[in-house]
């Protein structure tokens, strides 16, 4: 019975294991964020932020795509600098959400796709628009 018992846990655990190149051609594929993702971004940051006027130093991540979708579903990354409750700038911060049929859905700190060096990142001069609330 023990021997049965350990190889089953031996074989659920090898269901654990995950393909790293998977991620690899899912970064491979990355392309530039639509003005569309980046009205979102923009949208949804007025939502989170305690302060979407004090926003600065924002950069955005490539669309990291879902290679089973043939549409924009995907990954995005956003880093940024903005105060919290009290009034302080936090240093930058990562935080990533999915694209799924043109909503966010999910909002990760720190997500580890994010910190591949393979990313690419774009400046969003559209945070601008935070300022004209």
């Amino acid at each position: 019975m023990k021997k049965l018992l350990i190889l089953a846990a031996g074989m659920m655990l090898a269901g654990c294991i995950t393909d790293a190149g998977k991620l690899e051609d899912r970064i491979a594929a990355q392309r530039a964020p639509s003005p569309a993702i980046k009205q979102l971004i923009i949208n949804e940051a007025r939502n989170i932020l305690l302060d979407p006027y004090s926003v600065r130093d924002v950069s955005i991540s490539s669309l990291i795509p879902n290679l089973k979708s043939s549409n924009n579903d995907g990954f995005i990354c956003v880093r940024f600098n903005a105060k919290n409750s009290y009034g302080a700038y936090t240093g930058l911060k990562t935080v990533g959400t999915n694209v799924i049929s043109g909503r966010l859905l999910g909002y990760f700190t720190n997500p580890a796709i994010c910190a591949y060096p393979t990313v690419k990142w774009h400046p969003l001069p559209e945070v601008s628009q935070l300022r004209k609330l």
